[in-house]
Formats: structure tokens, C-alpha cells, sequence
């Protein structure tokens, strides 16, 4: 910065097409602001004027000429006005008597009169002509919905930025593509609302991620078909709802609802019952049948063609959630005329749709690479010679601009690739690209993997394609042998191609297992190709003359893939792969050999071919029986992947910045929120009282002062939460100011966020409504806690540790009363666990209920069992577990039984807050490590 000095009458101009400037605020405080970004109104108007100019451009020709002669017009009426005013400030002595000023008077209200008819003939003639053009109007409304909506992309991933001439040059190819159609008007505009949409699901599906394609065609879909649904079913698709616990009560539930379906049937119920009548709840043999379907989208019973479209599809997410992706596929496709939602079309059929002044960027994930697909398109449109390709980093930048002036001069293709890594440089090269005027036959190509700091401007301009790595086994297996030739595999000795082909299998196990994260693996891990090539390197330098297992098991686990795990259960997983697979059961020869998976045995061929062919007998899909997860894995995988699509559903709705908004749109925005917070406390107006609390006991034993903590942490909570809808409440009635501290607070609901500082205060939800949800419940809970610690009846009952905020505390507190019991230091006290009734001569026990069980099932006699069916439920109820504080001389489910396995427990089914460990008994070493590989978890609640 440097300070300069300016005159008085010094003006300075700052024009940027950025949309993701970041300004200082000492520095925006000296700015005016002034957004000539388009708008909705405007838009649709420039969509109707490209319509009627392509389908009657004698329409929009008159009305240019009525609005050029309006203007014409109302210029010379503002001329006689001020001839008039000029007139009376140089007139002398009396204006009666000045003959010349009035006839000049009377000549300039002539004239005025006759302007103004014929401004007003203007005027009708306008709206006669306005109606003709309005028969456009539908297609240009629809238009500019699908703009504003493209451009809301960019909420769900920074990578996803669209430009206006992109949608006007898709908007006329829709237009050219029936010119010479004779069909009626109202026809015609039907036909070309269809193919526009169909138009831009072809063109944006291919540039987004598979993750993104459906909550994309879903809102398409419902923005175009905004009367296919009511705001209540809307609120309650996307968890928006709120219905207190004893309206849910009342609601009567059929028998053959499944008990995990209860409360959002009850929901529905109370919400929608009319939906409930259209249900025919009564036909029990046709709603078993129906929820045993494999695709039940697909076939919905008979007596429901009486409702919507969108409300079968709430009924698919109370019965069946596990199947609402493909239901919302199929719902949005349905909609919007298409097959898929998915872009089919190649790189190859992309190139005659480029031209040289829009780069086209590939987007890329860990693992896709285009290369090679390029390559061989470029060779074949351009030749070997034209063509060229370079990997930037390593301070290749000057060299990437050198190329570029070449190519665009001589009409060559460059191919820059791995952006991502020299992202304050892409900068430069937009800049480059705004000087260029290139030869028509020049062509850019660029890859990156997504930043956020990648430049809006050049992503608006560009061509965008998405590659992601083929998932499944097989093809992971294929590029791991791509990888090494058949000069490097075929040097190896044969132990050493047997010992690569396990590496190759595990390697692969390990990537794709993280489809099934939670259950997979606790979190995302970034396993690269650099992994695999250290490890086969260790491989081979281990096993030159005999086979060294333990230094191969000690480096893969501490070190190439375990050293990028964050959870000890993760690493456990990871170590009884790593037994199961390498060991000398599994080599061909061995006198009882293993097989890695069923129908997967290492061959006897000691060339890559032989291994080729075994890669290629694999099935194309994978099956969770492949990662030893259970057969219901698929179906825990779509559920969350449905809470995934809901999440990014509300906010991409929630797209607009509160800081952009009127008052009146900021008003609106959080009124519902402020009923909702009403409606949540109404059933408990004792929820921010202290009375009954009291301070601390002086004798209180630790869990009656935890207990008393705990109301506090929730009266506290509460508290915040209320003084800050209060105040909202307020300044929406105009009679407090607003405050930076709530400006804050409201613009993270309006985007339908927690505020910053209420997040943390217990593991709940991300978004809004179901924290402030949960945030109820769990107070109204706690004080029923408090209320039995008061009447010393608290550990006499069942406990729900899902009540607490915090509930490993609550574990110290029991740990701390035991020792004050049995006199042990808490150093040497361990937990233990006991299902169904509490341990002999435990000194202290809880009886915690209410856990979830994932992986496998509990039986009657105690023991955990595998999980048979893929329509199984994601989740089992756990029997009550008592659980207790002591020395191992206390009897427990591990001194029963030789074989258990020590199950973690989270808070929820996210995996991210770890509680303890429970142990549980198995019937051999076989099972315990089937339950390890099966994801086994406990969860307080789901």
C-alpha cells in the first residue's frame, strides 16, 4: 500500500467480473458497492427478446420501434419543459403583458397535450403487442429459473461456476434445434421448455460429480414443477419439520410399519394425513410385499396412483429410505424428460462442441487420469506433431506460457495438467487467455482436482468435464497393472508377482472400501499411488530370498498405509487384513492355499498375463462380501448418502448471503425458524427455570454433581439459544436494534448453519432445525435426570446416555463414584460391560439402554451373530447393558467367554466422537475377526 494525494474532484473506477474478490473491510468501507450482476426479471426479459427475435422478429422489431419513438417522445417533452421554465426565468415586467412569452406558453401546452396522447397510444399499443409476445413468456421464465439455479451450483462444490454466454449460446442451440417446426405456438413453446431442460442436464451433468447429480436434478426438477407439491411435503422431504413428541404420540401407527419407520410415519401422520388416507394403511399383505421389493420405486401397490408423483416419493422415504436415491432419480428424470441424470457422452463426442477461445478444463479426482483418452483423440484430430502436453509444477510455468503463444498462433493443442498445484499461477494464465487471439484451430486443455482457490472467471468460461476413477476392485486392480508394465512385473521371481498381486488387492480393498465410510472406515483416508509403490518396493526388498511376513506386516500397518489412519479401530482393521492376506497360505504351492476372496486364488503363472486374466474374470460391481462387510453394508451406504443429498438439498436452497438481502427478505427468511424454536419449547416452559436445581450438594457424590453440571450446561445452552430468538423476534418487530453478535448468528441460520458458537456443545447435526430439535430433547431429558438424582432414583432405571451432552463425562463421574465406593485408585479401575442383568459384586452398575448395534446382530444367548440379509436393517437394538467400574476379579461377558471383540462406541452414526469400548462375546477367533472387518460399532443414537 502507499498513500498518494488526490484533488477534490478525483474519481477512481474499480470494474472486476470476479465473483470471488475478497476485500479487507478497512478497505470496502471507503467503497461503494454497486452490482450490475443480472437479475431474474432481467434475464427473463433478454431470454423473451431472443425468443421472439428467432420466432416472429417482426414483434420484437415493432417493439424496438415503439419503445425508440416512447423515448423520442418523452426527450422532446422534457425539452418543452425546459424551454418553459427558460422562458418564465428570462421574462421581463409583467407575465400578463409579455404577449411573446404567452404564445410561446400556449404553443408548449400544445404540443405537451399532443405528446402525451401520444404517449398514451403508445402505451396501448404496447400492451397489445405485450400480449403476443406473452405467449413467449413460459419459455423465458422457465430460462432464466435454470440460470439462477446453474449459477447456485457453486454451493455444493467451488468448481461448479457457470457463465452467461454459456446458457444464451445453450438457449439458442435449443431454439435452432426447432426452427422448422410447424406446430402451434403454445405447442411449440412446451416442446422447446422440454429440450431446454434436457439441453441443460446434458451439459451441467457432465461437469459435476456423481455425488452432486441428483440433488442437481431434483431441484431442476422441482423448480420447473413448482405445483407438482405443497410447501408442507417440501418442509418435510427436506427434515425441515418440526412435530412435538406428544402430537407425534397421538398419531396411530399400523403393525406393519417397521419399528426403525415409527417416528417419520408419525411425522407424516400428523403433517400430511392426507397423505396417510391415500395410504390405505389397511392393506398390510400389499405393504409387506411392497417394502420387500428390491426397487420398490419402481412398482408402487395400485391404490396410490391417486396420489402425486412427489408424494410417493415421500412415501418411499418413510418406508424405505434406503431406496430414495433411485426414487429421486427417477423422479427428477421423470420430470424433466430424460433417461439419466448421468452424461453419457465421451470425450471424443465433446470435441466438435469446443472452439479456441474456451479452454476446456477437466476436472479430476485421486486416481482418473484423461491422458491417455486425450492423447490418443489429439493424435487423430491434430497429429503427433501439433500436439502438446505438460505436467505443471516444478517451476514449468514460464515454459506453459511459452506454449501457450505458440499454439494459439499456429493453431496447436496444448494439454496443461495438475492445475491444482500451481493455483496463485492460474491467475496469470486467465490473464494470458484475455490477451490471446488465437488461431481457429487452437484448442486448451487443462486438468485439475477441485480448489476452492481456483479463479471464478476462468471456471465460468470454461468447458467443464468431470473424471472419476471407475470404482469397484476390479478396475482399481486394472490401473494398479497399467501401472507396472510387463517389463517391471514379469523381472520378478514368482513369489515375489504372487506377493504384488496381494499388494494390488489390498491396496485396493483399502480405496474402495471407503465407499462404505462410516462403516468402511471411520473417516476418508487419501490412499495415493505413491503408497503402493513404496510398499512394493518394501514387498520385493523383503522377500529376495524367503518371504520376511513380519517386516512386511510391520511397514504396511505403522508406516505406508497405517500411518495415515486416525482411529485405533481403523489400524485394527488394517492389521487383520494384513494377517488374512500375507501369509504363506495364501502363495500358490501352499498345502491348504487361501483363497483372498471367494473364487480369487493366486495363480501358478509366473507372467503378468496370468494375472491379467484373473483381474478380468472379477465382476464389474463390487459386493460388500468383498470387504468381508455384512450383506446390508449397500443399504447403511445409501442411507447416508440420502442424509448426504438432504443436506446439500438445504443448502443449496439456502444459497442466498443474508448481507444480500432486504429486510423484508431477511424477515422472512427467519421468521419460520423464530415459530420454530416456539413451537420446540411451548411443551416445556420449564426448560430455562433453575428451580429444582439448586446449587451443588456439599456431600454430592460425583454423578449427582454431574448430573447438576449438566442441567447447568443445558439451562446455559437454552439460555443462549432463547436471548438470541428474542432478540431476532425483536428487531423483525422493529423495536431492538440488531447487534453484530446476532447479525452473525442469523445469517449462519438464514444459510441454515448453527452459529459458530453454539457448535460444539454436544454431537448433533450440522444443520439447523434438527439441532435445534435434538437441543430440546436432550434439555426436556435432563431434567428428568436431575429430577431422579433429587429422588435418588437415577441408576435404579434404564439411562439413555443419547440424553447427555456430554456422556463421556458422565463415564468419568461413574468411574470416580465407584472408586469413592470401593476405595481403588481410578488408575486401576476398567470398564466392563454385562448384557441383560448386572454383574455379581460389582460395586456400582448402570443399566444403559437404547444402543445401536451396527455389523452384526446380538442373539438371545448373548453372543454377537452375522448379519444374513441384505434388506436387513442398518442398525439393531442392543438389549439393556449394564455396565460397571472394577478389578478383573469382577465377572463380566470376557471372563465367560475366551472370544470377544472390544466394540467402540460413538455418539452417533457419524463416527466422529469416540465415547469408550464395550466387549463382546463371539463363538471363535474366525468370527471376532469378521466382526473387526464387518465395521462393528455401537452407537448412542442414529
Amino acid at each position: 500500500r502507499r498513500s498518494i494525494d488526490f484533488t477534490d474532484g478525483f474519481q477512481l473506477f474499480l470494474i472486476t467480473r470476479s465473483t470471488d474478490l475478497r476485500i479487507p473491510p478497512d478497505i470496502i468501507s471507503h467503497l461503494t458497492e454497486i452490482s450490475f450482476t443480472i437479475t431474474t426479471g432481467g434475464l427473463e426479459g433478454q431470454l423473451l427478446g431472443l425468443t421472439i427475435q428467432h420466432e416472429q422478429p417482426e414483434l420484437e422489431q415493432e417493439k424496438l420501434k415503439i419503445l425508440k419513438n416512447e423515448e423520442s417522445l418523452k426527450l422532446q417533452l422534457a425539452d418543452l419543459e425546459e424551454s418553459l421554465l427558460r422562458d418564465l426565468a428570462n421574462s421581463q415586467g409583467s407575465l400578463l403583458e409579455n404577449l411573446t412569452l404567452i404564445e410561446s406558453l400556449n404553443k408548449i401546452k400544445t404540443q405537451a397535450t399532443e405528446i402525451t396522447e401520444a404517449l398514451v397510444k403508445s402505451k396501448e399499443v404496447q400492451t397489445q403487442l405485450d400480449e403476443k409476445r406473452n405467449v413467449y413468456r413460459p419459455l423465458a421464465t422457465n430460462g432464466s429459473i435454470m440460470f439462477f439455479l446453474i449459477k447456485n451450483l457453486k454451493s455444493l462444490n467451488h468448481m461448479y461456476q457457470y457463465s452467461l454466454n454459456m446458457f444464451i449460446e445453450v438457449f439458442h442451440r435449443t431454439l435452432e434445434g426447432m426452427k422448422d417446426s410447424t406446430a402451434r405456438t403454445e405447442d411449440k413453446i412446451a416442446e422447446l421448455s422440454k429440450r431446454l431442460a434436457q439441453t441443460i442436464v446434458g451439459t451441467v451433468s457432465r461437469a459435476l460429480f456423481k455425488e452432486h447429480r441428483t440433488t442437481f436434478g431434483l431441484h431442476l426438477a422441482r423448480a420447473l414443477n413448482a405445483d407438482g407439491y405443497t410447501e408442507a411435503e417440501w418442509t418435510f422431504f427436506v427434515d425441515k419439520a418440526v412435530v412435538s413428541d406428544a402430537k407425534r404420540a397421538e398419531a396411530r401407527v399400523p403393525n406393519w410399519v417397521p419399528a426403525e419407520c415409527k417416528i417419520s410415519f408419525q411425522t407424516v401422520a400428523v403433517l400430511l394425513p392426507e397423505l396417510v388416507q391415500k395410504m390405505s394403511v389397511n392393506e398390510s399383505d400389499v405393504w409387506y410385499n411392497w417394502m420387500r421389493l428390491a426397487a420398490p420405486e419402481e412398482s408402487y401397490p395400485t391404490f396410490l396412483n391417486k396420489a402425486s408423483s412427489f408424494q410417493r416419493l415421500l412415501i418411499t422415504k418413510v418406508l424405505r429410505n434406503d431406496r430414495l436415491i433411485a426414487a429421486m432419480n427417477q423422479w427428477a428424470c421423470d420430470l424433466l424428460h430424460v433417461p439419466s441424470l448421468s452424461d453419457n457422452s465421451t470425450l471424443q463426442s465433446v470435441v466438435p462442441t469446443t472452439n479456441n477461445h474456451e479452454p476446456i478444463l477437466l476436472i479430476t479426482t485421486p486416481g482418473a487420469d484423461p491422458s491417455q483418452e486425450l492423447q490418443g483423440i489429439a493424435y487423430e484430430a491434430v497429429g503427433r506433431e501439433r500436439f502438446f502436453q505438460l505436467a505443471m509444477g516444478g517451476g514449468q510455468q514460464a515454459e506453459a506460457l511459452r506454449l501457450l503463444k505458440q499454439c494459439s498462433e499456429n493453431g496447436e493443442w496444448l494439454f496443461l495438467k495438475n492445475l491444482h498445484l500451481v493455483i496463485p499461477w492460474v491467475t496469470t494464465l486467465q490473464k494470458e487467455l484475455a490477451l490471446l487471439k488465437p488461431h481457429e484451430n487452437f484448442r486448451l486443455w487443462l486438468t485439475s482436482e477441485p480448489h476452492d482457490e481456483f479463479p471464478s472467471i476462468l471456471l465460468s468460461h470454461s468447458v467443464k468435464i468431470t473424471f472419476e476413477a471407475p470404482p469397484g476392485i476390479k478396475q482399481n486392480l486394472i490401473r494398479t497393472y497399467n501401472f507396472w508394465d510387463e517389463k517391471y512385473y514379469d523381472s520378478k521371481s514368482p513369489v515375489q508377482m504372487q506377493l504384488l498381486f496381494i499388494l494390488a488387492w489390498l491396496h485396493a480393498t483399502v480405496q474402495e472400501r471407503r465407499s462404505y465410510i462410516p462403516q468402511g472406515w471411520a473417516k476418508f483416508y487419501e490412499f495415493s499411488q505413491a503408497d503402493i509403490k513404496s510398499a512394493a518396493d518394501i514387498i520385493i526388498q523383503q522377500s529376495q530370498s524367503s518371504v520376511d511376513w513380519k517386516s512386511i506386516h510391520g511397514v504396511l500397518l505403522n508406516a505406508v498405509y497405517g500411518g495415515r489412519m486416525e482411529t485405533e479401530y481403523d489400524v485394527r482393521i488394517l492389521r487383520t487384513y494384513l494377517e488374512m492376506d500375507f501369509n504363506e497360505t495364501m502363495l500358490n504351492g501352499a498345502q491348504r492355499q487361501t483363497q483372498l476372496y471367494k473364487g480369487v486364488s493366486l495363480p501358478s503363472s509366473n507372467q503378468r498375463a496370468g494375472y491379467l486374466k484373473l483381474v478380468g474374470d472379477l465382476a464389474d460391481s463390487d459386493v460388500p462380501a468383498m470387504f468381508s462387510l455384512p450383506p446390508n453394508a449397500d443399504r447403511v451406504v445409501q442411507i447416508t448418502r440420502v442424509a448426504s443429498v438432504i443436506n446439500d438439498l438445504q443448502r443449496f436452497q439456502e444459497t442466498k448471503e443474508a448481507s444480500k438481502m432486504s429486510r423484508e427478505e431477511w424477515a422472512a427468511k427467519l421468521q419460520p425458524l423464530l415459530n420454530t424454536w416456539a413451537e420446540l419449547c411451548q411443551p416445556h416452559p420449564d426448560l430455562l427455570s433453575t428451580h429444582g436445581g439448586g446449587g451443588h450438594k456439599r456431600d454430592a457424590k460425583p454423578i449427582e454433581t454431574f448430573v447438576g453440571a449438566e442441567l447447568a450446561a443445558s439451562i446455559n445452552m437454552m439460555s443462549k439459544v432463547e436471548a438470541t430468538m428474542s432478540d431476532l423476534r425483536k428487531v423483525i418487530e422493529g423495536t431492538l436494534l440488531l447487534s453484530e453478535d446476532r447479525r452473525t448468528e442469523a445469517s449462519a441460520m438464514i444459510l441454515g448453519d448453527v452459529p459458530l458458537h453454539w457448535d460444539g456443545a454436544f454431537a448433533g447435526p450440522e444443520r439447523i432445525v434438527p439441532w435445534l430439535t435434538l437441543l430440546v430433547a436432550k434439555a426436556a431429558a435432563i431434567h428428568k435426570w436431575h429430577s431422579a438424582s433429587n429422588n435418588g432414583v437415577l441408576l435404579k432405571n434404564p439411562l439413555n446416555l443419547a440424553d447427555l451432552f456430554r456422556p463421556v463425562t458422565f463415564l468419568n463421574a461413574f468411574r470416580q463414584e465407584t472408586s469413592h465406593i470401593t476405595k481403588e485408585p481410578l488408575v486401576e479401575l476398567t470398564l466392563s460391560n454385562k448384557i441383560g442383568s448386572a454383574p455379581t459384586g460389582a460395586a456400582l452398575a448402570v443399566n444403559v439402554s437404547g444402543l445401536m448395534l451396527q455389523g452384526a446382530t446380538m442373539e438371545s444367548d448373548g453372543f454377537l451373530g452375522e448379519v444374513h440379509s441384505a434388506d436387513s436393517a442398518g442398525f439393531f437394538q442392543m438389549p439393556d447393558v449394564f455396565l460397571t467400574w472394577g478389578i478383573a476379579k469382577v465377572p463380566t461377558d470376557a471372563d465367560a467367554h475366551e472370544f470377544v471383540v472390544g466394540v467402540p462406541v460413538y455418539a452417533n452414526a457419524t463416527k466422529e466422537t469416540l465415547l469408550t469400548e464395550l466387549k463382546l462375546r463371539c463363538r471363535s477367533k474366525v468370527e471376532v475377526n469378521r466382526f473387526i472387518l464387518a465395521g462393528i460399532s455401537l452407537m448412542l443414537e442414529q
